[in-house]
């Protein structure tokens, strides 16, 4: 059991890990944490990153995809296949 001195920092109060500790728990300054306090004590446990849900799948863009790639091709056949009817430059 480690014993710790809360310090008072500006307006707030600090509480600071020894790196020997922080090493124990896995954990690094700059970490994000949980401060939870239950039945009088406190608990600070490491903040679980929720993963973010992609707004799109790869099956439904391929089949957009499909759906407009006639009309990329008629643009690019516009492109490379015509050539200049007059003086412009392509």
């Amino acid at each position: 059991m480690t014993t710790l001195t809360l310090r008072k920092v500006g307006g707030s109060t600090m509480l600071a890990l020894s790196p020997a500790l922080l090493q124990i728990l896995g954990r690094r300054a700059g970490e994000q944490v949980v401060i939870k306090v239950e039945s009088g004590r406190l608990i600070i446990e490491p903040k679980v990153a929720r993963r973010r849900v992609s707004k799109y799948n790869l099956s439904d863009l391929l089949k957009e995809q499909e759906k407009i790639q006639a009309e990329l091709d008629k643009d690019r056949d516009w492109v490379t296949k015509k050539r200049p009817v007059g003086e412009e430059i392509l």
